[in-house]
Protein backbone atom coordinates (compact mmCIF):
# COMPACT_ATOMS: atom_id res chain seq x y z
CA UNK A 1 0.00 0.00 0.00
CA UNK A 2 1.51 3.09 -0.38
CA UNK A 3 2.79 6.05 2.19
CA UNK A 4 0.25 8.09 1.46
CA UNK A 5 -3.15 5.53 2.01
CA UNK A 6 -1.82 4.71 4.95
CA UNK A 7 -1.17 7.96 6.23
CA UNK A 8 -4.93 8.77 5.26
CA UNK A 9 -5.61 4.98 7.51
CA UNK A 10 -3.78 5.88 9.96
CA UNK A 11 -5.81 9.30 10.19
CA UNK A 12 -9.59 7.94 9.97
CA UNK A 13 -8.24 4.49 12.97
CA UNK A 14 -6.73 8.15 15.30
CA UNK A 15 -10.21 9.37 14.61
CA UNK A 16 -11.70 6.60 16.19
CA UNK A 17 -9.42 6.08 18.40
CA UNK A 18 -7.77 2.71 17.30
CA UNK A 19 -4.94 1.29 18.34
CA UNK A 20 -4.71 0.57 14.49
CA UNK A 21 -3.58 4.10 13.91
CA UNK A 22 -0.39 3.30 15.43
CA UNK A 23 0.25 0.73 13.65
CA UNK A 24 -0.27 1.84 10.22
CA UNK A 25 2.13 5.16 11.34
CA UNK A 26 4.75 3.41 12.54
CA UNK A 27 4.67 1.42 9.43
CA UNK A 28 5.21 4.42 7.68
CA UNK A 29 7.83 5.76 9.97
CA UNK A 30 9.97 2.30 10.14
CA UNK A 31 10.15 2.73 6.04
CA UNK A 32 11.20 6.53 6.49
CA UNK A 33 8.21 7.29 4.47
CA UNK A 34 6.70 9.95 6.23
CA UNK A 35 7.52 13.03 4.64
CA UNK A 36 6.58 11.20 1.51
CA UNK A 37 2.90 10.44 2.64
CA UNK A 38 2.66 13.59 3.61
CA UNK A 39 2.97 14.70 0.03
CA UNK A 40 0.86 12.31 -1.36
CA UNK A 41 -1.78 13.24 0.56
CA UNK A 42 -1.29 16.88 0.10
CA UNK A 43 -1.41 16.09 -3.62
CA UNK A 44 -4.22 14.13 -3.74
CA UNK A 45 -6.29 16.36 -2.24
CA UNK A 46 -5.71 18.56 -5.30
CA UNK A 47 -6.95 15.76 -7.73
CA UNK A 48 -10.24 15.44 -5.68
CA UNK A 49 -13.35 17.35 -7.04
CA UNK A 50 -15.44 16.09 -3.43
CA UNK A 51 -14.46 18.72 -1.07
CA UNK A 52 -15.46 15.96 1.90
CA UNK A 53 -12.67 14.16 0.88
CA UNK A 54 -10.11 16.72 0.02
CA UNK A 55 -10.74 17.86 4.14
CA UNK A 56 -10.29 14.19 4.92
CA UNK A 57 -6.69 14.42 2.76
CA UNK A 58 -5.85 17.27 4.06
CA UNK A 59 -6.48 16.38 8.00
CA UNK A 60 -4.47 13.44 7.16
CA UNK A 61 -1.40 15.67 5.96
CA UNK A 62 -1.35 17.66 8.61
CA UNK A 63 -1.62 14.54 11.14
CA UNK A 64 1.48 13.34 9.49
CA UNK A 65 3.03 16.92 9.12
CA UNK A 66 2.53 16.59 13.40
CA UNK A 67 5.15 13.66 13.53
CA UNK A 68 8.42 15.34 11.40
CA UNK A 69 10.53 17.45 12.40
CA UNK A 70 10.50 20.48 10.05
CA UNK A 71 8.40 19.53 7.11
CA UNK A 72 8.30 22.93 5.10
CA UNK A 73 4.88 24.19 5.06
CA UNK A 74 4.38 25.98 1.88
CA UNK A 75 3.02 23.00 -0.24
CA UNK A 76 0.53 22.45 2.36
CA UNK A 77 -0.42 26.25 3.00
CA UNK A 78 -0.22 26.62 -1.10
CA UNK A 79 -2.70 23.27 -1.56
CA UNK A 80 -5.13 24.97 1.00
CA UNK A 81 -5.37 28.58 -0.77
CA UNK A 82 -5.54 26.55 -4.23
CA UNK A 83 -8.47 24.14 -2.90
CA UNK A 84 -9.99 27.12 -1.37
CA UNK A 85 -10.29 29.38 -5.27
CA UNK A 86 -11.05 26.08 -7.41
CA UNK A 87 -13.68 25.17 -4.87
CA UNK A 88 -15.57 28.43 -4.82
CA UNK A 89 -15.14 28.45 -9.32
CA UNK A 90 -16.53 25.01 -9.36
CA UNK A 91 -19.53 26.35 -7.06
CA UNK A 92 -22.97 26.00 -8.73
CA UNK A 93 -23.45 29.61 -8.60
CA UNK A 94 -20.04 29.95 -10.91
CA UNK A 95 -20.56 25.95 -12.58
CA UNK A 96 -16.95 26.16 -14.01
CA UNK A 97 -15.42 23.03 -13.92
CA UNK A 98 -12.13 23.38 -13.50
CA UNK A 99 -9.36 21.05 -12.63
CA UNK A 100 -6.21 21.33 -10.23
CA UNK A 101 -4.13 20.71 -13.64
CA UNK A 102 -6.36 23.21 -15.68
CA UNK A 103 -5.63 25.77 -13.12
CA UNK A 104 -2.29 25.95 -13.23
CA UNK A 105 -1.89 26.48 -16.97
CA UNK A 106 -3.43 30.02 -16.58
CA UNK A 107 -0.35 32.85 -15.83
CA UNK A 108 -0.07 33.81 -12.08
CA UNK A 109 -1.14 37.28 -11.27
CA UNK A 110 1.30 38.86 -9.10
CA UNK A 111 0.42 37.86 -5.18
CA UNK A 112 -1.80 34.63 -6.39
CA UNK A 113 -1.08 31.05 -5.44
CA UNK A 114 -3.42 30.18 -8.50
CA UNK A 115 -3.73 30.89 -11.74
CA UNK A 116 -7.01 32.12 -10.98
CA UNK A 117 -7.33 35.54 -8.89
CA UNK A 118 -9.90 36.06 -6.83
CA UNK A 119 -11.13 38.42 -8.40
CA UNK A 120 -12.36 36.11 -10.93
CA UNK A 121 -14.71 34.94 -8.29
CA UNK A 122 -16.65 37.54 -8.50
CA UNK A 123 -19.51 38.60 -10.77
CA UNK A 124 -17.71 42.22 -10.74
CA UNK A 125 -14.60 40.70 -12.36
CA UNK A 126 -13.90 43.12 -15.41
CA UNK A 127 -10.91 45.26 -15.47
CA UNK A 128 -11.86 48.92 -14.82
CA UNK A 129 -12.17 50.70 -18.29
CA UNK A 130 -10.55 54.19 -18.97
CA UNK A 131 -12.53 56.95 -18.67
CA UNK A 132 -14.94 57.90 -20.85
CA UNK A 133 -15.42 54.10 -22.57
CA UNK A 134 -18.72 52.30 -22.16
CA UNK A 135 -18.64 48.79 -20.84
CA UNK A 136 -20.03 46.13 -22.89
CA UNK A 137 -23.29 45.95 -20.70
CA UNK A 138 -25.81 47.86 -21.86
CA UNK A 139 -26.31 50.48 -19.24
CA UNK A 140 -29.58 51.93 -17.71
CA UNK A 141 -31.29 54.72 -19.26
CA UNK A 142 -31.12 58.09 -17.34
CA UNK A 143 -34.14 59.21 -15.66
CA UNK A 144 -36.46 60.63 -17.99
CA UNK A 145 -35.08 59.70 -21.08
CA UNK A 146 -37.48 56.98 -23.26
CA UNK A 147 -37.59 53.89 -22.78
CA UNK A 148 -40.93 53.24 -21.30
CA UNK A 149 -42.13 54.80 -17.95
CA UNK A 150 -39.98 57.21 -16.26
CA UNK A 151 -40.13 56.77 -12.56
CA UNK A 152 -41.95 59.00 -10.14
CA UNK A 153 -39.79 62.29 -9.84
CA UNK A 154 -37.82 61.57 -6.32
CA UNK A 155 -38.00 64.55 -3.92
CA UNK A 156 -35.16 67.25 -3.24
CA UNK A 157 -33.60 68.25 -0.64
Amino acid sequence: MAPGALLLEAQKEYEKESQKADEYLREIKDQKLLPEAVSQCIEAAGYEHEPETQKSLLRAASFGKCFIDKFPPDGFVRMCQDLRVLNAVRDYQIGIPLTFTQSHRYPRPLGSSTGLHTRGVSPASEPPLAPGRRTRFAEPPAPGAGGGASPSPSPQR
